[in-house]
């Protein structure tokens, strides 16, 4: 599973299990509705993913998260941040969240070192596998043909433009949808 084109290539999940009084919502919201996770952290090793995430996160993107937007999307109740291992070195990372019946893909990353191995498109994959009857949403950032060529692949289409939505430098962003595919 997941090992198409890449040897030793792990799936890890982050993310809180935070009690009910935590969650981002502020109320008692469950994770009902997220699917387990492939392989389970510690607190302990959060603290560091976090640090990890953010590190990985600046090598690929002018804007990057920073350490503290990697803690609030694990603590969420409704978000998910899987991630790549390539002979336990973090090689890429997917992050979404669920919003009643879609699913946002917030925010994806494969290390430089790792692009071009289909780690991109197997983190989507897996993403996509995890929510089969969900709709997908992202936004990418215009000038970034190439992962607009994956999501395309990936059964996406553009449905709108955002204006300046990025910054540093500031671009607009393409707005892509994932119809749920009807059987």
């Amino acid at each position: 599973m997941l090992q198409n084109s890449v040897d030793n290539l792990r799936l890890l999940c982050y993310d809180a299990d935070v009690p009910k009084r935590t969650c981002c919502t502020g109320g008692n919201k469950t994770r009902r509705g997220l699917p387990p996770l492939p392989e389970r952290r510690d607190a302990l090793e959060k603290i560091t993913a976090e640090r990890v995430l953010a590190e990985l996160a600046e090598q690929c993107f002018p804007d990057p998260w920073s350490e503290n937007v990697f803690r609030q999307t694990m603590c969420c109740c409704y978000n998910r941040i899987w991630c790549a291992k390539v002979d336990g070195k973090l090689c890429g990372y997917a992050a979404v969240s669920r919003t009643g019946d879609a699913v946002n893909l917030d925010d994806i990353a494969v290390s430089p070192a790792f692009r071009r191995q289909g780690i991109g498109r197997q983190l989507l994959d897996w993403a996509h596998g995890q929510f089969p009857e969900s709709e997908f949403w992202l936004e990418v950032r215009e000038s970034n043909a190439a992962a607009i060529a994956l999501y395309e692949s990936a059964g996406y289409r553009q449905v709108g433009f955002r204006k300046r939505y990025y910054h540093d430098p500031e671009e607009g962003a393409v707005l892509m949808t994932r119809e749920v595919k009807k059987t």
